[in-house]
């Protein structure tokens, strides 16, 4: 979506070797992701319907949407005035939410326990201002369809650290996953 997007509104092309590497990592991606338990009969939560497949297109178009205006965006601004530009956009998404909702005081729940808000300031410094400023960096300076394929692939690097931390079962058809994500990196870089 976003090579077509990248492609329908700014002319950006890709390489024989990107769509090959592109195509690597999301096929790699989806046997990581769509693995079936074995033991169990139940897929009901496999099953595409409406009312699944039509907040998720929104969603994906939403992202691809922003993504392509992004890398428009940062032919004049740098990565980090970007990253602040949609930190600053993403506090007054969710305090309006917060707002709308009435949820205010599931904040009380943080107040006074030191784990937890030692926990929110970890993920605020390196998943939300790191992780957005890199793929800002990303976005910047490669194809937007190249830098969406690269930034989809948490699934994949997530399984040696959830086996590390919680040691959560490998499945053969994950490695084979990984194996093919990592293949379209290596074609990607």
């Amino acid at each position: 979506v976003v090579a077509l997007i990248s492609f329908l509104l700014f002319g950006e092309t890709l390489t024989s070797f990107n769509i090959l590497g592109i195509v690597l990592v999301i096929s790699g991606i989806l046997l990581v992701v769509n693995k079936k338990p074995k033991d169990s009969g139940d897929y009901s939560a496999y099953r595409i319907t409406l009312k699944t497949l039509l907040p998720v297109s929104i969603a994906i178009l939403g992202q691809s949407l922003g993504l392509v205006t992004s890398k428009y965006a940062l032919e004049t601004l740098t990565p980090m005035a970007g990253t602040q530009i949609r930190l600053i956009g993403g506090l007054f998404g969710i305090t309006a939410i917060f707002a709308i909702q009435n949820k205010w005081n599931k904040l009380n729940v943080i107040r006074g326990d030191r784990a937890s808000c030692i926990a929110i300031a970890y993920v605020g410094v390196f998943a939300t201002f790191l992780a957005g400023l890199l793929s800002m960096i990303a976005i910047k300076f490669a194809p937007a369809a190249v830098a969406s394929a690269l930034m989809s692939t948490t699934p994949v690097l997530v399984l040696p650290a959830s086996w590390i931390t919680t040691r959560q079962k490998i499945y053969p058809v994950e490695i084979i996953g990984a194996i093919l994500a990592l293949s379209g990196i290596t074609l990607l870089i």
